[in-house]
This record gives C-alpha cells, sequence and structure tokens, in this order.
C-alpha cells in the first residue's frame, strides 16, 4: 500500500511529489512533518523574509557611519583622542620584530593579555601604513558593535523607526567614533562583550545547544583580549542566577551556562601563573607608570567617590569635560559624573566647538538616562535592560578599591553598555507596557534623541571638516 504526499506546490519547480511506502500512523506523523519543514523553507511570506533583513534604513546609516569613521581617520593623527597609543604599538612591535612576548612592566602596556596584539600582528606591522589598517579595522569593529545591536532591536521586535532613533543616538555619540577609531583593544573588547551579550540574550530566549558553545567561546576570546570582560561574565552569572532562583529560567540550565563562563574565566590562569606571576609575582600587575600617575589618584576614598552625586563638588560643572589632569573643574570627586560625561565625551576636552553645545547635549543625555530611570520598571524586557547597566556599572565601580584612579571611571572599560542602554530606550519607546504618547514622554524621549543625533552629527562634521586634536595627557 503507498500514499502520495504532496511537498510542494504541484507544477511548481520546486516539485517535490513523490511515493512513500506506509501506512500506518508512524509513516503518517513522520511524513506530515517531513512535508511541514519542506514547505516552512519553501513557501515564505515576503513579511517572513523581510523580517529577517534590516531595514534600508538601519543598513544605509551604518553604510555611512563606516564612510564617516574611515573620513575622520584620514584626517586626524594616529593617536588622535586616543588613550596610550604608543602603549599599545609597542606590544606590537615586540611581538612583530622580536617574536616573544612583552615583560608586564616593560611597556605602559605590556601587562595586557595578548589577543589583540596578536591579531595586530597579522596587519602589516612592518608596512609604513600599520596604524591606519589597524584603525580601518577599528571601525569594522564597530560596524559589527551597531549591526548586533540591531540584530538585538530587531529580536525585540523595535518598530524601524525606533531602531534609527537608538542606532542613531550610539553611531553619532562621539565616544562611540573615538573607541572605534583607535589602536586600542577597548574596540575589540567591546565588540567581543557586546556579541556575549547578544548570545546570551538568545540563549535565554531560545536554548539551543550550539549558542551556549559560541557564548563560551566568546567568552574565552573576551578574557584574552582584554581582562574587562571578566566584569561582564560576573554580570551574566548574576542576572541568570537571580532568573533561576526566581523560577523564570530552569536552574539546570543556569549550571550549564555557569559551568560554561568559569571554564572560559579558568582558560585566563596558565596566563596569568605562567606570565604574570612567574615574572612579577603578581596575578594582576600594575602598569610601570603607576606611580607618575599620583595627579590622577581620587581627591576622596573609593567608597566616597562611588556615592558622591554629580555636582557635589564646588566648580565640577564649569563645563561637561572630565579634566582629569586639572586641579579645578575635573570630574574625579564623583564616579557617577565621571562615568556620565565620559560616555558621551571620552575623557577629552572638546575646546574646537562652543561650550553650549557640549552643555546642551550633555543635558539631552542626561534626561534620556533619568527617563530611562523612571519608566523601565513598566516591562520585563526594560527592567532586565536597566538591571544590566545598573549591575554593570556596580561591579566596574568596585576596580577603585583596587586602582583608586580617576582613569579607572572611564566608560570604555563597560562600554557593552551601550546595548543595554539602547534596548532600554527602544523598549520605553515602543515596547510592551511603553507609555501612552498622550502622557508626553515618549514624544518628548524621541525628541531628545533626534536632537541629539542633529548635534552629535554637528560635531562629527566639524571633526572631520576642521577639527583640532588635543591629546588628552
Amino acid at each position: 500500500m503507498t500514499s502520495r504526499w504532496i511537498v510542494s506546490a504541484p507544477g511548481s519547480r520546486w516539485d517535490l511529489s513523490h511515493e512513500i511506502p506506509g501506512g500506518n500512523r508512524f509513516h503518517e506523523r513522520n511524513q506530515e512533518a517531513m512535508r511541514n519543514r519542506v514547505m516552512s523553507r519553501i513557501i515564505r511570506s515576503p513579511s517572513q523574509k523581510a523580517a529577517r533583513r534590516f531595514p534600508v534604513t538601519v543598513t544605509g546609516g551604518l553604510c555611512v557611519w563606516a564612510l564617516v569613521a574611515v573620513l575622520y581617520i584620514a584626517r586626524s593623527p594616529g593617536g588622535a583622542f586616543a588613550h596610550d597609543f604608543p602603549g599599545h604599538r609597542q606590544y606590537t612591535q615586540i611581538l612583530a620584530l622580536e617574536h616573544r612576548l612583552p615583560h608586564p612592566r616593560e611597556g605602559v602596556e605590556c601587562y595586557q593579555p595578548p589577543l589583540y596584539y596578536l591579531l595586530n600582528v597579522l596587519l602589516l606591522p612592518r608596512a609604513a601604513g600599520h596604524i591606519f589598517i589597524v584603525r580601518v579595522v577599528s571601525v569594522l569593529y564597530g560596524v559589527l558593535t551597531l549591526g548586533l545591536v540591531a540584530g538585538i532591536l530587531r529580536r525585540l521586535e523595535v518598530p524601524d523607526e525606533t531602531q534609527f532613533l537608538a542606532l542613531g543616538l550610539l553611531a553619532t555619540t562621539p565616544a562611540f567614533l573615538f573607541l572605534f577609531t583607535t589602536y586600542n583593544n577597548d574596540a575589540l573588547a567591546t565588540l567581543i562583550s557586546v556579541a556575549m551579550l547578544a548570545v546570551a540574550y538568545e540563549l535565554f530566549a531560545h536554548w539551543k545547544p550550539r549558542n551556549l558553545i559560541l557564548l563560551g567561546a566568546l567568552a574565552g576570546i573576551g578574557v584574552y583580549v582584554k581582562l574587562t570582560a571578566l566584569v561582564l561574565l560576573a554580570v551574566l552569572m548574576i542576572v541568570l542566577a537571580f532568573l533561576s532562583l526566581t523560577h523564570r529560567w530552569p536552574f539546570r540550565r543556569f549550571w550549564k551556562v555557569g559551568g560554561v563562563l568559569l571554564a572560559a574565566a579558568c582558560l585566563l590562569i596558565p596566563w596569568l601563573i605562567g606570565h604574570n606571576l612567574r615574572l612579577t609575582g603578581r596575578l594582576f600587575p600594575s602598569p610601570p607608570d603607576y606611580e607618575p600617575f599620583a595627579p590622577l589618584r581620587l581627591p576622596a576614598g573609593p567608597l566616597r567617590t562611588l556615592l558622591t552625586p554629580p555636582g557635589w563638588t564646588a566648580g565640577e560643572w564649569a563645563d561637561p569635560f572630565t579634566h582629569m589632569w586639572d586641579a579645578t573643574g575635573n570630574k574625579n570627586s564623583s564616579y557617577v559624573a565621571y562615568l556620565f560625561l565620559t560616555s558621551i565625551f571620552g575623557e577629552q576636552t572638546l575646546g574646537f566647538f562652543p561650550r553650549a553645545i557640549a552643555r546642551a547635549l550633555a543635558c539631552l543625555h542626561g534626561f534620556l538616562w533619568i527617563s530611562a530611570s523612571v519608566l523601565a520598571w513598566r516591562s520585563a524586557k526594560g527592567r532586565l535592560a536597566w538591571t544590566l547597566v545598573v549591575l554593570g556599572f556596580g561591579l566596574w565601580g568596585l576596580i577603585l578599591f583596587h586602582t583608586p584612579l580617576a582613569c579607572m571611571m572611564d566608560f570604555r572599560y563597560v562600554a557593552w553598555v551601550w546595548l543595554p542602554a539602547a534596548a532600554l530606550y527602544s523598549v520605553i519607546l515602543s515596547g510592551p507596557g511603553a507609555p501612552d504618547r498622550r502622557q508626553g514622554w515618549p514624544s518628548a524621549m524621541a525628541a531628545a534623541m533626534m536632537s541629539g543625533i542633529v548635534l552629535q552629527s554637528f560635531i562629527l562634521l566639524i571633526l572631520i571638516a576642521n577639527g583640532r586634536w588635543r591629546w588628552p595627557y
């Protein structure tokens, strides 16, 4: 006995009609499952296909940002608005020319894990254009980071116009441009951390073993790019543990993810013991210029610095820049103030445009963060995003007890927070539980984000067309 099953549209080029022997229910169930799988792959509605693609505005925006970033690189010196550029360059040169790992105290950045610099060795380290090539690769890291953020916003079913606002605000932020156009391991570290967050969210939403393997691989790569990845591992462990304890996620999955993340962190042990401890007597050696950093020491204790609100110190807000090396007008007394401003301008003093623009931009970002704090609890996704932000800032702040320097409060160490921040803004504007537009909040936030994009784009144009670069030290 035979039964005929049509698994495609009759007469089409994909007609897979054939006779399958059988007749019992087991065969019928298998044949029906096979038919459904084939049909789902062959016959897709236009809306399903479109849902898998980025909107034209997002794709075009990524291309425009890449062009702007490359133009900025072409118009700026190799170390413009960068951190410890000579030290990072030195690390790569030691690997490329002397074919050895540097001693942790041999240079300013030689205490760092080696993976970023090993990758730079592949980028023609002896060529005259090596620095330019590395900076262009950093732009690629930035494009991939924006793409991952856009992908998560698509997974959250954020409307196209809201995606444009969130991504536009992030891409035009001066600190974002500075981070992804420098010769610095922060660029790759941020990309890997954002990828870890994206995979962790995908794993939480749809459990798949391959995503677990990918998360472990990214974690292992991340800790060998920069030790700041350990903070993100701790954040993920805390969040997933809380979700399991509140019965929102199975415990057996938490133990699997926790074991993978712990194993990734343990991959550092050979480096910490076989390299750092053997050569310096310390697992986490300090930079060799730690003592000359005396002017950057916190004016108060770490705990007081963490708890001091912005604006508490006299003369702190004469302008919205950190002034970390200056005796007055600096933000070294407040962790929140320093972190907030470096998320916009980095640690730079941008004196080539009116300070009123910088103040307006700081006020717009401040309004967005305050609005996010007020409205985050209206949806589960908003609460999750805000929790990631708070945990990231809070756990990184503990570094001040080990290294009480103002420069350790820089946002770039936890720049992966840009992903949950963008998700938070998007969910508040258009997600489930978003306030009605008649209440004014979404309209005001959208106007603030659009105004921020315009002001930040103006700053980027100045940087490209007629910018003047001032070294941070």
